[in-house]
This record gives structure tokens, C-alpha cells and sequence, in this order.
């Protein structure tokens, strides 16, 4: 796995891992995400996610407010990320992982903040913004799907 996670992300380039399990290629886009020196929903933007996630916003426009603010690179990977999640939990029948299991696994990969009991306080609290992401319409720019 380490060798893969040292190819994710070299030359700008996301390589093709065709003979990679999908439970493998989830662990190495989630340790390359963790490792990042800083997570895809910025430090900054912890409590505003998540504050967001819970709000009564059907339209979404709370948290594509909070979206406009990160840099554009963080969208670019949020985009695909969230995409490749509706992709996998679309075929729950056959893989077995639900979009609630998609936001469980990603919630503390890409929220996060510096202070590890800021996370303990809120890690229930994470799946909601992953799962609040992947409703949005990234090919939109805007609104739900």
C-alpha cells in the first residue's frame, strides 16, 4: 500500500490503478488525504462545516459559501472525491458501502482540525458534512442534487 500512496499525487498526476482492489484504492486515497499538510476543508473552515452540515439549508448555499473560500485545488479534489463516493455508495447493493458508510469513513479524513480533542469533541458530528458534500451538485457549482 505504501507504494501506492507514493505514486497518488506525484507529478500533479492521479495515476490509473486498474488491478487495485476498491477496498485497497479507499485506504490509499484516505491515508494520502491525511497525510496532507493541510485537510481539503481547511483548519479555518473546521466549526464552519460542520456548523453548516447541520443547518437547515436545503438548497446548500451555506455550505458552497464555505466551499468558495477554499483553494481552488481543495475544490478540484473535493470534486472528484465526492463524485467517486456517489459512485461507489450508488452501487451499495454490490460493494456493500452506503453513502452513510462513505461519510463515516471520510468525515475525520477530510475535517479535521490541529487540536486532536477538538476532533474527539466533534467526530460524531463529521459524517454530516461528508454526507452534506456529496449531496451537492459539483457539476452545477451550485444547489443539490
Amino acid at each position: 500500500m505504501n507504494k501506492l500512496v507514493e505514486q497518488f499525487g506525484v507529478d500533479g498526476r492521479t495515476p490509473v490503478f486498474l488491478d487495485t482492489s476498491p477496498h485497497v484504492l479507499t485506504n490509499v486515497v484516505k491515508r494520502y488525504l491525511i497525510n496532507l499538510a493541510e485537510p481539503l476543508l481547511t483548519y479555518e473552515l473546521f466549526m464552519p462545516f460542520i456548523e453548516a452540515a447541520e443547518a437547515t439549508d436545503p438548497d446548500g448555499n451555506l455550505m458552497w459559501n464555505l466551499l468558495n473560500r477554499l483553494p481552488a485545488r481543495h475544490i478540484a479534489v473535493l470534486r472528484r472525491l465526492m463524485a467517486h463516493l456517489r459512485r461507489v455508495s450508488n452501487r451499495e447493493e454490490i460493494n456493500k458501502f452506503s453513502r452513510d458508510a462513505a461519510a463515516m469513513a471520510f468525515g475525520a479524513v477530510i475535517v479535521r482540525h490541529r487540536d486532536p480533542s477538538e476532533i474527539r469533541a466533534n467526530i460524531q458530528r463529521l459524517p454530516a458534512v461528508v454526507a452534506k458534500l456529496m449531496k451537492l451538485n459539483w457539476a452545477k457549482g451550485s444547489g443539490v442534487l
